[in-house]
């Protein structure tokens, strides 16, 4: 058999080199939403941080709510406001819309223990449990907060 055209060899090379290229944009663009969807957890765990300190300045306690108040988890709703996150100042004006229209996408919690507190935010999901941050699976994002109001990055999509 004989080879193939110097010119389809150039083509062939300079296709690889675009098709790899492409991937390569794909997956930067990807990983680059993912983050911006993340920093609402950033951000709402740093305001959490906020409310809690002022809280505890004027009561000597921390206030904490159990369930889970923002986006929905495995499509079950949870806008109704929790008695502690009222208590806090803590409303999401979000809730209850489409992630994919602007919505909340994640659904926050302050737990209480001893003198401190751990406030809380997990990627929301829909009825199949696929992840409204990490795209196109079911896994989960995690943020938590402290009284030390350093957010940490608990449990990641990868």
């Amino acid at each position: 058999m004989g080879e193939w055209p110097t010119q389809f060899k150039k083509m062939s090379l300079a296709g690889s080199v675009l098709i790899l290229g492409i991937v390569v944009v794909y997956v930067w663009v990807k990983q680059l939403n993912i983050n911006a969807l993340k920093t609402e957890a950033q951000v709402m765990l740093a305001y959490l941080g906020t409310l809690e300190a002022a809280y505890y300045t004027d009561s000597g306690a921390y206030a904490g709510f159990e369930e889970f108040y923002g986006s929905e988890i495995d499509g079950q709703e949870n806008c109704q406001r929790p008695k502690g996150a009222e208590e806090l100042g803590f409303r999401l004006k979000k809730c209850g819309k489409d992630p994919r229209a602007g919505g909340l996408r994640y659904a926050y919690r302050v737990l209480l223990q001893n003198d401190d507190y751990t406030g809380e935010a997990i990627s929301g999901s829909d009825v199949g449990s696929e992840s409204y941050i990490c795209l196109g699976s079911q896994k989960r994002d995690q943020w938590q907060v402290n009284s030390d109001k350093k957010v940490r990055h608990t449990l990641d999509c990868e």
